[in-house]
């Protein structure tokens, strides 16, 4: 079965199939002339989902989404004829900008839950997106068919290619670019917010791979701060600085991320005259098994246009440094369980 979308000038016309896996699987393609990075924002961030969550003339009342594996979310629409129509579920996982895995339930019939998957791939600035959706039962699935499910998904697609063109015009409004990382780690949860939280656990692993690190102060509350230097071979001395906004202990960091000086002052990057002054970071740890996930969320703050384009230039560096930080992370905690 298939669903056409809108002709593109110049572009192959994007177009939603559906497919009946079998007694209990649907799986739904479609692909959007926008790279993968801003299909997943539009997909995620309840700013954008309001503008194209839902078929034609419906409106998305609520929106709270807590976009970590084990978060949760609640989407309400109001359909034309005033009717309420609340879904709500659970991430199972998030690989930004990949992959999503979460449940989904209509309320009004609770007892019944879908999971699923959705899978973007990109190719040449265009993505593709492929929804697996795993039901319960095959009266649970043919009931999802004869709400019209298929025709809403395919004009709630149709208004995401639109607002796609928008964002990609620089029209609609658009956050300002984030930083999203999700690592698992065989530690228990406390080790590793003890590796986040204790100095002489943080210069054992924070920072760029091969630094040594000094840590100045840590006063582990809100409006308190972590002040340390960083120094690798034969480099300067780099100073900065965590100014924590939430602390939850065990659970969650909320905290602003600066370069800084000897003195605790507020400084420029060193190496990017544009790069922002302040990144305001979320840090979520949860726990299965013995095994914790870490997921961090950082973005810009006050900055400006010059500086929020620099941020997102910079993601992929960023993803990458964050990659080598983390395997030192790795290393450590493994070391502190067989020392324990």
């Amino acid at each position: 079965m298939t669903v056409g979308g809108p002709d593109k000038v110049g572009k192959i016309a994007n177009r939603m199939t559906l497919t009946l896996l079998s007694d209990c699987e649907i799986e739904v393609t479609r692909a959007f002339d926008a790279p993968r990075r801003l299909v997943f924002e539009a997909m995620t961030g309840c700013e954008h989902m309001k503008h194209w969550w839902g078929p034609r003339g419906f409106d998305l009342v609520e929106c709270r989404i807590d976009l970590r594996a084990g978060g949760a979310y609640r989407l309400v629409q109001r359909a034309p004829d005033g009717g309420i129509h609340p879904f709500s579920g659970v991430y199972r996982e998030i690989a930004a900008p990949e992959r999503v895995v979460f449940t989904q339930t209509y309320e009004p019939v609770a007892d019944h839950e879908v999971l699923v998957t959705n899978t973007l791939t990109e190719t040449g600035g265009r993505t593709a997106l492929r929804q697996h959706m795993l039901f319960d039962s095959i009266e649970a699935r043919d009931g999802m068919l004869a709400s019209g499910m298929e025709r809403g998904e395919a004009e709630s697609f149709d208004r995401l290619d639109e607002l796609l063109l928008q964002l990609e015009a620089g029209a609609g409004e658009r956050p300002a670019p984030e930083l999203f990382i999700s690592r698992d780690f065989d530690a228990p949860r406390d080790l590793v917010w003890k590796a986040w939280t204790e100095p002489e656990h943080l210069a054992r692993w924070w920072g760029p791979s091969g630094s040594a690190i000094h840590v100045a102060g840590l006063d582990l509350r809100p409006g308190g701060a972590f002040h340390y230097s960083m120094r690798q071979p034969n480099g300067p001395e780099i100073w900065g600085k965590f100014v924590y906004r939430e602390v939850s202990p065990q659970e969650r960091l909320v905290f602003v991320n600066t370069f800084s000086d000897a003195a605790g002052g507020l400084t420029r990057n060193p190496w990017i005259a544009t790069w922002p002054l302040e990144i305001l970071n979320t840090l979520t740890l949860t726990e299965h098994a013995g095994r914790t996930r870490l997921t961090l969320r950082g973005g810009p703050v006050n900055a400006t246009a010059e500086e929020l384009a620099s941020f997102a230039a910079g993601r992929d560096g960023m993803q990458k440094g964050f990659a080598g930080t983390f395997a030192q992370l790795d290393r450590y905690l493994a070391e502190a369980l067989a020392r324990a």
